[in-house]
């Protein structure tokens, strides 16, 4: 008895549509699978490229108000520049004006002392004359108010009146005049000054007290003094004709 060929089992017709439709789905994924990642690289590369441009405009704008911040620094660095110069210029001015009229209200303050014709007062000497004989002339008077401005006297008051720059000392020994005005012995003599000056030129050998303890009956006396009152001039300014200043 011959043996049996085995029977070959054929797929049935569902078998193979089912077969045909997984292959179908297959192809279908891959095909969308390969469009999705097609658009995903286009996408990148737009948004790349817009990337790029955007950052390119960003830097390029950036720059530009840069530079204008930059211009716009130098200019208010230059603009503060001329300010400092203009108000150290205006400050220096200011204080040239006010420095010439402190000099000139300094200088004007000594005129009116030194012409007497303000008050003032201030430490110094005093010197006692005595003339029991009479001897002292219009001469030694006026050698007397020499030395002591020699010796730096900054006002001189005899008898109470004030030695003015045009002061006039006149008349014969024991009757002389100071403006006018009688001198009587013993003269008092008040100077403003430096005492310590004042004292060393008119005790020096050959100085006022020397010379005019030489005179027969005149003794004088020095002292220190101190807060000498000077009187104003007792009669006014005298006025120039022919000398004016200088402009």
């Amino acid at each position: 008895m011959l043996p049996q060929q085995p029977r070959r089992v054929r797929p049935s017709s569902s078998s193979a549509r089912h077969r045909r439709n997984r292959a179908l789905t297959t192809t279908s994924l891959f095909i969308c699978l390969g469009v999705l990642g097609f658009l995903v690289v286009v996408l990148m590369r737009t948004q790349g490229a817009l990337g790029n441009d955007l950052q390119a405009r960003s830097v390029d704008e950036l720059g530009r108000l840069v530079g204008m911040l930059s211009q716009e620094v130098d200019r208010l660095q230059q603009e503060e520049t001329d300010l400092t110069i203009k108000a150290i210029g205006s400050h220096y001015e200011l204080r040239s004006d006010t420095e010439v009229v402190t000099r000139e209200l300094e200088t004007l303050k000594a005129l009116e002392v030194l012409v007497g014709a303000v008050p003032s007062r201030g430490d110094g000497v005093r010197l006692l004359i005595g003339d029991s004989e009479n001897h002292l002339s219009s001469y030694e008077m006026c050698l007397i108010i020499n030395e002591l401005r020699s010796a730096g006297a900054e006002a001189i008051v005899m008898n109470g009146r004030r030695i003015d720059y045009d002061s006039g000392i006149g008349g014969k020994p024991g009757r002389l005049a100071l403006q006018d005005s009688p001198l009587v012995t013993p003269l008092v003599v008040e100077v403003v000054g430096d005492r310590e000056a004042l004292l060393s030129a008119v005790k020096m050998p050959g100085g006022l007290v020397s010379m005019l303890s030489q005179l027969p009956g005149v003794e004088i006396d020095v002292e220190t003094a101190a807060d000498i009152s000077v009187p104003p001039r007792s009669y006014g300014l005298r006025t120039f004709d022919y000398a004016v200043p200088i402009d």
